[in-house]
């Protein structure tokens, strides 16, 4: 049967562990945040390490608090007569009730998970597969969503005509929100006169895969410069 000091140690090499991981973790998040070195972390980043601290923080405080009842039974109601100890479980208490607030108040904690992003730069013969990346691909390749025409005045649907094109809704909200509130009969496999669209406009696609993207329109094609630019984000259906 383990004895007191057995369990003091253990409890003492949680905290101390708990507090290294914790550590650990406030400095990848730094790191990722300022690097942007991964997708996958600009997708589901955030949410993943608030929910680390958070967890590790309770556990870190929740630690101190056994660890304090079972080396010291005889003083129970002095949990708060170290001055270094109160500073340390108010610091994890108020770091988990931030990192719990920011995943319960987060406007895009509700959004779905980013699958690419990007700003490509597309003309005749070109298309970008939405689903992967902004590099421009030969439009006739498999999973390539979108291409404009030989003179720019119109974009397709490409992988055997399978996505769909619609502009953003009017009204408030995200670009997201906004393309998701398209009605089903206004999504196209075509959009006419691409040179009347509007820079900074919002157009929703509709990949092959079924995920939805919503770009934004940096450069509008024309007679004189028929390309198409815009920068576009990528989310994974929920449906």
């Amino acid at each position: 049967m383990p004895t007191r000091d057995t369990k003091t140690i253990a409890v003492r090499a949680l905290t101390i562990g708990t507090t290294y991981f914790l550590t650990a973790s406030a400095a990848i998040a730094i790191a990722v945040n300022l690097s942007s070195a991964s997708q996958w972390f600009d997708s589901h980043g955030k949410n993943t390490i608030t929910l680390i601290l958070g967890l590790f923080a309770s556990l870190g405080a929740l630690a101190m608090v056994v660890n304090h009842v079972i080396s010291d039974r005889h003083n129970r109601g002095r949990f708060f007569a170290s001055r270094s100890r109160t500073i340390a479980f108010s610091t994890l208490i108020a770091v988990a009730l931030v990192m719990f607030g920011i995943r319960l108040f987060d406007p895009e904690a509700g959004e779905p998970p980013i699958v690419a992003q990007g700003h490509p730069t597309i003309a005749n013969v070109q298309g970008v597969d939405l689903d992967i990346d902004d590099k421009p691909r030969d439009q006739d390749m498999p999973g390539v969503d979108l291409s404009p025409s030989k003179t720019g005045d119109q974009l397709n649907a490409m992988t055997h005509g399978t996505p769909r094109f619609a502009m953003a809704s009017d009204g408030e909200g995200s670009n997201l929100e906004r393309c998701s509130r398209v009605p089903d009969d206004k999504w196209s496999k075509v959009i006419l006169d691409a040179y009347s669209l509007r820079l900074g406009g919002t157009l929703c696609v509709r990949t092959d895969q079924g995920n939805l993207a919503t770009l934004v329109l940096t450069h509008v094609p024309s007679a004189g410069e028929q390309y198409i630019a815009f920068t576009f984000v990528t989310w994974q259906r929920t449906r």
